[in-house]
């Protein structure tokens, strides 16, 4: 089974959501996960917002994310099992300028923090902004992960053990 995040930019949250229910999942080896973005908003200091690595580390999963970022294309999107699009400007743009055929798909309509909230001028009160939001988005998308992966536990076959 193949499952696929997309979000806007690919430096936040859909790092955060692969690298979350990869860990849930950790022990299912036939379940693959990946994430991308619609667009690559590059970030000042490499190809993962500050912030994203900071909740990776400070979370113990960075040996689940995805090591460079993705462009989203239509080719990606249908080989997926599965797409959960963490914003509905991502799925409109999936299906408008992608050719996305609506198929198996949840929109979990996670916040975005946009590049005005997390520009390059530094000052503590934005860093301890940026850090507080980052941290209530990180919940929200854990919280969507666990109800994923209990969905997945009662309803896909994939997700079970092989008997044998």
């Amino acid at each position: 089974m193949n499952i696929h995040f997309v979000s806007y930019g690919h430096v936040f949250r859909s790092r955060l959501a692969e690298a979350y229910l990869k860990f849930l999942l950790r022990k299912h080896k036939n379940i693959q996960i990946s994430s991308s973005g619609i667009k690559y908003e590059k970030e000042i200091n490499g190809p993962i917002a500050w912030y994203a690595m900071k909740i990776l580390v400070d979370h113990q999963l960075t040996p689940y994310m995805s090591d460079t970022p993705l462009i989203t294309t239509k080719e990606i999107l249908e080989k997926q099992d599965h797409v959960i699009f963490l914003d509905e400007a991502s799925h409109d743009y999936s299906k408008k300028r992608l050719g996305y055929k609506d198929r198996n798909h949840d929109v979990w309509n996670v916040e975005y923090l946009p590049p005005e909230k997390t520009g390059s001028e530094a000052s503590l009160d934005k860093d301890l902004f940026i850090i507080k939001r980052s941290e209530q988005i990180f919940k929200n998308i854990k919280e969507h992960c666990h109800r994923y992966s209990n969905d997945l536990s009662t309803t896909e076959i994939p997700y079970i053990e092989s008997l044998y």
